[in-house]
């Protein structure tokens, strides 16, 4: 008798636990999905955000990426120019594309034989070096 009543118990005991196992697989199966859906979303608008800012002819100069970042919720584009601009200088920026704000900026003077770094800042934060700035940047590309 000891051993219907254990086997009852035990069966009773596993099956709340095999349906919350099933559960957590298809939240995350669906969590993947919107994953994957917010990832399409953000390429679609990093693109039109690119064209809106920088216009057609700006894709021989400047290039972007786009990243949708999880732990954030947010959608970033990364604008890096290939060749110096008319000015003179390289830049970088990063936009936040659903606060429609820079979230961060590296501009780097070739004047006159002197470079030097006219603007590096991320989220508020001053760098003194493109490699840190790019330190910075990079949680935000790959989270």
């Amino acid at each position: 008798m000891r051993a219907i009543i254990l086997a009852g118990l035990l069966c009773f005991m596993a099956t709340p636990a095999f349906a919350a196992d099933t559960e957590t697989k298809q939240a995350k199966q669906a969590s993947a999905k919107e994953v994957y859906e917010l990832s399409e979303k953000c390429a679609k608008s990093a693109a039109q955000e690119f064209k809106e800012i920088y216009g057609q002819e700006a894709e021989l100069t400047v290039d972007y990426t786009n990243h949708y970042n999880i732990k954030l919720n947010k959608c970033f584009i990364l604008v890096t120019d290939l060749v110096p601009n008319k000015y003179n200088f390289r830049t970088k920026f990063l936009f936040d594309i659903n606060e429609h704000r820079q979230t961060a900026g590296f501009i780097f003077s070739l004047k006159g034989g002197k470079n030097s770094i006219i603007e590096c800042e991320v989220s508020g934060t001053n760098c003194q070096s493109e490699s840190e700035w790019e330190a910075l940047v990079k949680p935000y590309m790959e989270e």
